[in-house]
């Protein structure tokens, strides 16, 4: 499983930001990157520019690019709005091709999965 030595601080700080930006998006699927940067960890808020975003997520190029340029980003975040706490097969395939953890949003709660333990995930911060 998926570990992160978060503070407290930090931990409360990504799981509110992440979580109301999941409400906020509903019904729609929210989507963002965690970066590290010299101030901690941040969560960046993204467009999801899917044409279906209800059922989709995609980044812009331009909010990865945003990231990438403010720090290192170690997890890729979207939400299930009304689905299960499980990546679809798209979700699966995009997680072997990255080089982050991806953290899945799923009725209140954060799950975590990562490339070596793809099929197993731990609620990582909620």
């Amino acid at each position: 499983m998926m570990t992160y030595a978060f503070s407290t601080a930090t931990r409360e700080r990504l799981t509110k930001a992440i979580l109301s930006h999941a409400r906020a998006c509903h019904p729609q699927e929210c989507c963002g990157l965690v970066i590290l940067t010299r101030d901690g960890h941040q969560y960046l808020p993204c467009i999801n520019a899917s044409p279906e975003p209800r059922r989709h997520f995609s980044l812009t190029p331009e909010d990865y690019l945003k990231a990438s340029a403010a720090g290192t980003i170690i997890a890729l975040v979207h939400s299930h709005p009304d689905g299960p706490p499980e990546l679809s097969p798209a979700d699966r395939h995009g997680l072997t091709h990255s080089a982050c953890s991806w953290w899945l949003v799923c009725g209140g709660r954060i799950y975590c999965f990562g490339t070596e333990d793809e099929h197993d995930h731990d609620h990582c911060l909620s």
